[in-house]
This record gives structure tokens, C-alpha cells and sequence, in this order.
């Protein structure tokens, strides 16, 4: 842009005193007319030499030069003046590293001398890194056994910590564009859809079911995301002994102590995460929460058999069940119309070594606002959604079927969530009907 600018400041110089050129004869004639013999050479001399300055002035904006061109002593002097491209230069000239990780590790160094934009709008790209560029990834093998001390391994040397920020505004796309980068750096690797359907499965329900994926991948999963997030993560293990499952309601348990956090601290987002679920069985045993899942504004009081306890599900806590990894059954009705299903396609790659903490928190309130925008300026057209008509008139056919109010809110708010994080919507409404309408169907 200024290489054009100046081209065109230097044609009008040439077009102007091309003009001049050609005035000056007529000007003469007209000023011998009106000044006279005696005053002529004066005004011949002023002339000359207001014309020498004039020219003077267009040499040195030309800079007329016709030796120079472009060349490699122009690319250098550019590469001075940029912030990160000379030593880039001068390490892959010297061989000591390949042009992808040289040009990663300089960019990442001159984003962390640059200081914040005091614009609230610019603050999240202030505050989060630069995605890097595109490297190759060391997928591990898919046949390797995973196990908990091959996980506890499998994690970056360092974490630098940052400065917490859950006041900054949030923009999904980035924001979800620099988890799945933040995810790739912890050693997981999965498609960024996967991080849409999970923001989408959280604004439809307060029960989401991870299904067809490695119990203990999923769990990792959870911890690198809350991680990010800033979400506070409970986890409990359910026993395969069924009066174990009345320990999640006992004075000194995990799932109680989660409840009462979540409480005190209504502002912040929770994350019960409960392992091992045998979903076959998962209405009856959660059946306080899957009626919490169905009317989450419906205050609901939680209590165990000797009423020993009793505690109040909050609002700002959302349950995440993991099965054991037999336990592929279907939903019952009673959890299909309460919970979303969410499928992860997760491989182990290789981790950073050094990996820096994520800055922008998410707080309950930063996420509400979030959805409630989303619901606003994100929905599917309606020669879209009019594809769901076939499906309700096909499955008519066989079975009494009609998509409700409750479940087509449902259904929007997840198809908006999805398209708020930068999905597209008809992928969108595909992965709507595998997390929620297909098991209601089923």
C-alpha cells in the first residue's frame, strides 16, 4: 500500500511540473505586457529561482536512483526492521533448526514482549497466545493399552502459570480455536467439533453422557478442559458394588462437598464428573438428578436414605457421567428427554514439553451472557430446520411421535451454542440429532 502511494505522489509531481513547463512561455509573454522593460529582469529572476527550488523539491521526493532496484540488500533492510523474521533468518541460514519450529518459537517470544491493548474488544487476543503455525503432530499408536500411569506420564513437563482473567469478554470462535490448540499442546488430539458439541451440550442440559470413548481419556478430557476453562472439577468413581452408589449422598463424600462448593460460590461454573456409571441402572440411582437435568430452574433437594443429609442441587453445577467401557446400552426414556450424549474422537500425541497456562477464565455469568447472545444473533433458517419435519413424519409411521416445545427449545439452544463456537449449520443440526433426538427416538 505505501509502495503504491508513493508511485502515485510521484506521477502527480511529474504531471505538475510538466504543466509548469509548458505555462512558463505564456506567463512570460503576459508578465513583459504588464511589468514593462525596466521591471522584466526582476521578475525573470524571481521566476528562475522559485523554479529551482521547485525542482530541487521533486528530486528529493523521487529520489531518482535509476542504479537501484530491488534486491536481496532491500528484503534484508525489511527483515531489520521486523520484529522476529531476522533471527529466524539467520537460524535457518546456519541450519540449526527447521523453518517450522524457528518460525513458531520467534513469533511466540514477540508475542510475549508485546503489551495488552487497553481496548476491552482486543483484550482476549491480548491476553491469549497466538495460535502457532501449523505443525506436524506425533500421533501415538491407536493399539497402545491406555492406563491411568501411561496418562500421569503423558503430560507437559512445565505449566506457566498466568494471571487469571474471568472479566475479559469472550469471542467463541478464538476462544475455541486456542482450547483445541491448548488441548493439542496437553498431548490430546481431537476434531474442534468435539469442543463445539461440548459447549452446545452444556447449554442444553445440566447432564451430559460421554459415550463410545475411553473412560480414562474421557476423564482427561474433562481435566484439560476445566483446566482451561477455569471450571472447578469434582470427580467421583461409583463402585461396582450398588449400595456404594449411596455413598454420592453421604455426610462426608465427595458428591455432598461438590454440592455445598457449588453453593457458596454461586458466580463460579462445577463439574461433577461421575466415573464408572452403569447406565443401564443410571435413572434409578441418579434419579434425583436426571429430574435436576429435565427442570434445572426447579429447585431440588437431595437426600439420603438415613437423612442424614440434605442439599440443594445449585444451578452453576453441571454433571458429566462417564460409563465403564462395557457399558454401551441405551438410554432410558426418562434419560434421553433429560441429558445429551457426546461423542469423543480422542488420540494421544505427543505433548510440549513447556506449555503456558490459558489466561481468559470463564465465569457462570460470562457464559450465560455468551448463550443468551447466541440464542440472538446464531439460530438455523428455516428451510433448514424443516428437515427435522421428514424425520418426525418418518418415525410417525411406527411409533406415536411428536417434537415438543421443551425438545425443540432444547434442540435450538444446542444448534445455536454449536454455530456461536463456529460450526456450520447443517452440521450443526446433523450432530444435534445424534446427541439428543435419536436417543429420545431410540
Amino acid at each position: 500500500m505505501k509502495k503504491q502511494e508513493a508511485q502515485h505522489k510521484r506521477m502527480t509531481l511529474v504531471f505538475s511540473s510538466a504543466v509548469l513547463l509548458l505555462l512558463v512561455p505564456f506567463l512570460f509573454v503576459m508578465a513583459f505586457q504588464f511589468v514593462g522593460t525596466i521591471l522584466f529582469p526582476i521578475f525573470i529572476a524571481i521566476a528562475m529561482v522559485l523554479t529551482g527550488f521547485y525542482f530541487v523539491n521533486i528530486l528529493s521526493v523521487l529520489k531518482l536512483n535509476p542504479k537501484k532496484s530491488a534486491s536481496s540488500d532491500d528484503v534484508s533492510t525489511l527483515i531489520d526492521h521486523m520484529e522476529y523474521a531476522k533471527p529466524v533468518q539467520e537460524t535457518i541460514l546456519s541450519g540449526e533448526a527447521s523453518l517450522e519450529n524457528r518460525v513458531t518459537e520467534h513469533v511466540e517470544d514477540a508475542n510475549e514482549e508485546e503489551e495488552p491493548d487497553s481496548n476491552p474488544s482486543t483484550l482476549q487476543d491480548a491476553i491469549l497466545e497466538e495460535l502457532p503455525l501449523d505443525q506436524p503432530v506425533e500421533i501415538l499408536s491407536t493399539e497402545i493399552q491406555i492406563t491411568s500411569e501411561l496418562l500421569e506420564k503423558h503430560r507437559p513437563v512445565k505449566i506457566t502459570p498466568r494471571p487469571h482473567h474471568y472479566e475479559v469478554p469472550i469471542e467463541p470462535k478464538k476462544y475455541c480455536d486456542s482450547l483445541l490448540k491448548y488441548m493439542t499442546e496437553q498431548g490430546l488430539s481431537l476434531d474442534q467439533a468435539n469442543l463445539r458439541e461440548t459447549f452446545a451440550s452444556m447449554a442444553t442440559s445440566k447432564l451430559i453422557v460421554i459415550q463410545k470413548t475411553n473412560p480414562l481419556l474421557a476423564k482427561r478430557y474433562l481435566e484439560i478442559l476445566t483446566d482451561y476453562l477455569g471450571v472447578h472439577l469434582w470427580v467421583d468413581e461409583i463402585q461396582k458394588d450398588l449400595q456404594q452408589y449411596e455413598n454420592l449422598f453421604l455426610n462426608d463424600g465427595t458428591f455432598v462437598k461438590c454440592l455445598k462448593e457449588a453453593t457458596a460460590h454461586p458466580h463460579r461454573i462445577y463439574i461433577m464428573a461421575l466415573e464408572n456409571v452403569e447406565l443401564a441402572q443410571a435413572s434409578t440411582f441418579f434419579r434425583r438428578i436426571v429430574e435436576f437435568a429435565k427442570n434445572p430452574l426447579i429447585p431440588l433437594t437431595i437426600e439420603n436414605q438415613y437423612n442424614a443429609i440434605k442439599a440443594a442441587i445449585p444451578s452453576n453445577l453441571w454433571f458429566f457421567m462417564i460409563p465403564n467401557a462395557e457399558n454401551e446400552v441405551p438410554f432410558s426414556m426418562n434419560l434421553a428427554e433429560a441429558a445429551v450424549s457426546l461423542e469423543l474422537d480422542i488420540q494421544l500425541v505427543s505433548p510440549k514439553e513447556e506449555v503456558q497456562e490459558n489466561g481468559v477464565k470463564l465465569s457462570l455469568e460470562t457464559f450465560e451472557n455468551l448463550l443468551f447472545d447466541g440464542y440472538e444473533q446464531h439460530y438455523i433458517e428455516e428451510s433448514v430446520w424443516k428437515n427435522l419435519d421428514h424425520v418426525e413424519d418418518y418415525f410417525s409411521q411406527t411409533q406415536p411421535f411428536t417434537i415438543d416445545n421443551r425438545l425443540f427449545r432444547q434442540m435450538e439452544r444446542y444448534t445455536s451454542t454449536y454455530l456461536m463456537f463456529g460450526g456450520d449449520p447443517n452440521d450443526a443440526l446433523d450432530r444435534m440429532l445424534y446427541a439428543k433426538l435419536l436417543h429420545v427416538l431410540s
